[in-house]
């Protein structure tokens, strides 16, 4: 089978019918029914996408056929399309409880899920090495880079106690994700259990669950679009916020259209800026099929500033020239990591106007331009009003200390906090959805309940201090307190943000 012709590695779509429905034919020979075709094109091709599947194959039938169905494509075919195989089982079955060990720490416990709780599970089962540490890489930057997927969903890994060797030790306990969980589960005496029997030894493909049953699979771990795979899941089950951007439905005929307008004006900067990266400028296309003429082309334009200030003016003119020949929710602007250099210290108050050194506590505005600052005796000040107004100023604010640094480390910022509301609900300030981090070395006084002021760690991935936590680690700064959050990834030259409402995402 030719699935792709050239160099640019572009789809061939005047045969892909015929393909398609060649590997349903397959399919059915073997008891598997099909469900869905996808394919995936980026240009310009990323350096570290050479040499992965570009084909995926979803289908549904008797995993015990599933050896003899791949024997019959050839080594290179394999290499180019992911055939994912599901028991027709799997969707809508109760997941089974059954005793786990909490990894670290050994304690014994039953995994079960509740009948109440909206939130969706990845539970993925370990049974031999291969992927293991890259999987939790992936998701560990799926959920530091989109905290509305962090809020709703979690991971459990579940691994076989034959496979706990030092270096997966090693991995599970340097990981201080609270969304992601580990287990040791003993194969041998769940062996009969269906989740043990349908996944073959080599599969790595989770299963999802909400309210005890399985609802869905996980989306081919692709860094590109595993988030807007999630956000649509997410909306899908639990009728939340949908993808932040759209794919764009197009004709075969317009997609090789906007391809050569898009191509073109990329060769034309990288001429003229030769040092320009190319993941500044992304042009994805998408062919999902749900059978041989059932056939949807989609594409999306990425455009980004990450980590690369100098051509930000660039990336914001791209922006607005390609707005005119595609809708603007289909072109998808990352601003994450462009928060390094909007975080610095001042050397004056915005409201008294007291000079201030680098020594001083200052608070810096997340959203204000100009930047507005403040001192810490600003700070502390009551003021008139109710909500926001009676707090120095409205907004977020990065707490800098005498010994933050690494600004450019920072990961969270201004679009953090872009899918939260504005709205203040019943006035509580009961952030009822977090505890502080310090309850973990049991060191807070609050048993981990943050009642006032959240402070918020901007380096770290989810680490949150109480304010009598906070308070004890500027002003008393004890050794043990530092040591033990040291070891959980929290340094004491971090920045913390500064929230005094509950979040409520939209």
């Amino acid at each position: 089978m030719d699935y792709f012709y050239g160099r640019r590695e572009d789809l061939n779509l005047d045969s892909i019918s015929d393909i398609i429905a060649s590997i349903i034919v397959k399919l059915e020979e073997h008891d598997f029914r099909f469900i869905k075709f996808s394919a995936k094109r980026v240009f310009p091709i990323p350096e570290k996408n050479h040499g992965k599947k570009k084909i995926k194959v979803l289908a549904l039938g008797n995993m015990k056929k599933r050896g003899e169905f791949l024997r019959i494509f050839t080594n290179d075919e394999l290499q180019m399309i992911l055939f994912n195989l599901k028991s027709d089982l799997q969707i809508s079955q109760e997941f089974p409880r059954f005793e786990v060990q909490l990894y670290p720490g050994m304690q014994k416990t039953l995994l079960e899920f509740s009948n109440d709780d909206r939130k969706l599970y990845v539970v993925d089962y370990w049974r031999c090495e291969t992927y293991c540490t890259e999987k939790i890489e992936i998701y560990l930057n799926l959920y530091k880079n989109d905290p509305w997927i962090a809020s709703r969903l979690k991971t459990v890994f579940l691994i076989s106690e034959n496979l706990l060797t030092e270096e997966i030790k090693q991995e599970i306990e340097s990981c201080t994700c609270a969304e992601i969980i580990f287990y040791i589960v003993n194969q041998e005496q769940n062996s009969n259990l269906s989740i043990f029997e349908i996944e073959p030894e080599n599969k790595y493909s989770a299963q999802i669950i909400q309210y005890r049953k399985v609802v869905a699979f996980e989306p081919y771990l692709d860094e590109e679009t595993l988030s807007g795979d999630y956000s649509k899941l997410i909306n899908k089950f639990t009728g939340n916020k949908s993808s932040r951007w759209k794919w764009l439905s197009v004709t075969k005929n317009r997609y090789f259209k906007l391809f050569a307008i898009i191509s073109e004006k990329f060769n034309e900067i990288n001429e003229f800026i030769p040092n320009f990266k190319s993941n500044s400028l992304k042009f994805i296309y998408q062919l999902t099929a749900y059978g041989p003429y059932d056939l949807n082309h989609n594409c999306r334009l990425s455009l980004s500033y990450k980590k690369f200030k100098n051509y930000s003016p660039i990336v914001k003119s791209l922006n607005s020239y390609f707005s005119q020949i595609m809708p603007q929710s289909s072109i998808d602007l990352y601003f994450n990591n462009y928060i390094q250099d909007l975080c610095e210290r001042t050397t004056k108050c915005s409201l008294c106007f007291q000079e201030l050194t680098e020594d001083d506590t200052q608070y810096l505005c997340i959203e204000c331009e100009p930047k507005h600052y403040h001192c810490q005796k600003c700070h502390q000040k009551k003021y008139d009003g109710e909500g926001l107004m009676q707090f120095a100023h409205p907004h977020y604010l990065y707490l800098i200390t005498s010994e933050s640094r690494r600004f450019h480390k920072l990961t969270s910022g201004k679009f953090s906090f872009s899918n939260v509301s504005k709205e203040i609900k019943d006035g509580s300030r009961l952030h009822s959805n977090v505890e502080c981090d310090n309850k973990s070395i049991h060191m807070c006084e609050s048993n981990g309940v943050i009642q006032g002021t959240r402070y918020l760690c901007a380096h770290c991935h989810n680490f949150d201090f109480c304010e009598r936590c906070m308070k004890k680690w500027i002003e008393e700064k004890p050794v043990d307190m530092i040591e033990a959050l040291k070891k959980k990834g929290h340094e004491k030259w971090h920045v913390f943000i500064v929230i005094e409402y509950p979040l409520y995402y939209v």
